[in-house]
């Protein structure tokens, strides 16, 4: 049923930090397996190259992907869940404090025992927490997002290819467009930790007095839900996203002939304009769009149904409460 979705969804919140980190692993790899063909295929269109029909090359730089995606995925699930607590908590001690009665966790009062008694979480403080997580693993991912962009383009295992780029560019190439990668990251954990949770919510309720359509919409909600917020964020972040790929593609080591190495986040951005026009930016947005919807589709499902499993000993009287609405 599609209450049943909603409890899921809403138990799936009630986890703790360390477990959500490890449903973020899991659904990681997952995500990666499953879409590093349209990874490559996304950068190859942004680059100007046409991919290969050769699986091989499809799934080059996967490794890469399965180190960028499954600490990525950890940071994002556990480190946002850990955001949300403590900005709820801290909440929770103005509020008594302003009210003359400020009792801390870990006080006598309120023993540390009950620090997971914290209520459900506004979606104002779960998009700020998936945006800050998202960000933090941005940074933290964007050295490996630099090798498999070059892996992807020249080949080679991941040592060599960290190894010539280390030589060649020094430390610094592993900063490369980092601050995009970060603003791509913040946007697609709000994507799939929020946007999606939030319309499959809004589809279900529309169907919650109707048991059997209910019973047959639930997962179809749960895609519709998924590849909108998916495809959504795929169109809006292109821009950054292309720039991101030709900046740490072209370093000077085997660029398309006429495009400057060593540019900028706005110098990248013109060059393309000048010379392909304004809609070069959305260049591989196809797969690019088709990539996040199945990725917001795979993290969004396996969130809630293992969450679901794992939360379910502890569940009491099956209140979807820590899934605000």
């Amino acid at each position: 049923r599609a209450g049943d979705a909603r409890t899921a969804a809403g138990m799936a919140a009630t986890l703790d930090p360390g477990t959500q980190a490890g449903i973020g692993a899991f659904a990681g790899l997952v995500e990666v397996s499953v879409n590093q063909p349209l990874h490559t295929l996304k950068n190859f269109t942004q680059d100007g190259r046409v991919l290969p029909m050769n699986p091989a090359v499809w799934y080059r730089g996967w490794s890469a992907g399965v180190l960028i995606g499954v600490p990525m995925a950890v940071v994002q699930f556990g480190g946002s869940r850990s955001l949300e607590r403590a900005i709820t908590q801290s909440a929770m001690v103005f509020n008594d404090s302003s009210g003359g009665d400020a009792r801390a966790v870990g006080s006598d009062d309120v023993p540390a025992s009950r620090a997971n008694d914290v209520p459900a979480s506004t979606w104002s403080t779960r998009i700020a927490s998936a945006a800050l997580a998202g960000a933090v693993s941005g940074a933290m991912i964007n050295p490996l997002d630099v090798c498999m962009t070059q892996q992807q383009k020249f080949g080679g295992s991941l040592g060599a290819v960290a190894t010539r780029l280390f030589r060649t560019h020094g430390a610094a190439v592993a900063t490369r467009a980092a601050w995009a990668t970060m603003a791509r990251e913040g946007f697609y954990a709000c994507g799939y930790l929020c946007a999606a949770p939030w319309l499959r919510d809004r589809l279900d309720q529309r169907e919650v007095d109707d048991t059997k359509a209910a019973s047959s919409s639930a997962s179809f909600n749960g895609f519709v839900a998924a590849a909108s917020a998916g495809a959504a964020a795929g169109v809006l972040t292109q821009p950054v996203d292309t720039v991101k790929t030709l900046m740490q593609s072209n370093l000077g080591d085997g660029g398309v002939s006429g495009r400057r190495s060593g540019s900028g986040y706005v110098e990248t951005a013109m060059d393309l304009v000048r010379r392909d026009g304004a809609s070069a930016l959305w260049r591989g947005v196809a797969p690019r769009a088709m990539r996040i919807a199945s990725a917001t589709f795979v993290f969004a499902t396996v969130n809630e149904l293992v969450g679901a499993q794992l939360a379910g000993a502890s569940w009491v009287d099956g209140e979807a409460a820590a899934n605000p609405s």
